[in-house]
């Protein structure tokens, strides 16, 4: 948000302004949640862990031909109190036989606060089924927000603004 603020020192036909920014903020993430892989086929469509719940919506795997692969879509609800990160592209998979298969999506980090819900595909890219492993992708944070910042600009006889501040 950005108010622009006329105070009586201030002419603004004289081109004196005053810009207040406000209401930005910082995320500050925390160390990342460890939960166990997800075994596929799934035996529970449903999981809590620590400030989150998962909700397996689809499975599928594919053995053969350009889409093959394990391919899984999770709803995800954050039922902390501050806010948290997640990173979909943190996601990887482990096979049957053990071979480390990364996360294949173009879906970007999102943050959730309290009760919100977000979808996430999930695409393991390999010749067998695969496991999902979470790895580092749900991070607790705190929304924290930056103080309020004043500029102002005055003109001088040239016609040029020569002082900006921050306060």
């Amino acid at each position: 948000m950005i108010d622009v603020v006329n105070t009586p020192d201030k002419n603004f036909y004289g081109y004196n302004l005053q810009y207040i920014i406000n209401g930005l903020y910082r995320v500050e993430t925390g160390d990342e949640l460890k939960i166990d892989t997800f075994a596929t086929p799934a035996t529970t469509r449903f999981l809590e862990v620590g400030d989150f719940t998962l909700e397996l919506l689809n499975f599928t795997f594919y053995p053969q031909g350009i889409t093959y692969g394990t391919r899984c879509k999770f709803k995800i609800k954050y039922i902390g109190d501050e806010a948290a990160v997640i990173d979909p592209r943190r996601i990887s998979g482990i096979t049957r036989e053990g071979q480390i298969v990364p996360g294949s999506t173009d879906e970007k980090p999102f943050i959730l606060t309290k009760g919100e819900t977000e979808n996430i595909n999930v695409k393991i890219l390999s010749g067998s089924q695969a496991n999902i492993v979470w790895n580092d992708a749900f991070k607790p944070a705190k929304i924290v927000k930056l103080d309020a910042i004043t500029l102002d600009f005055e003109q001088d006889n040239i016609q040029e603004i020569t002082k900006i501040t921050k306060k």
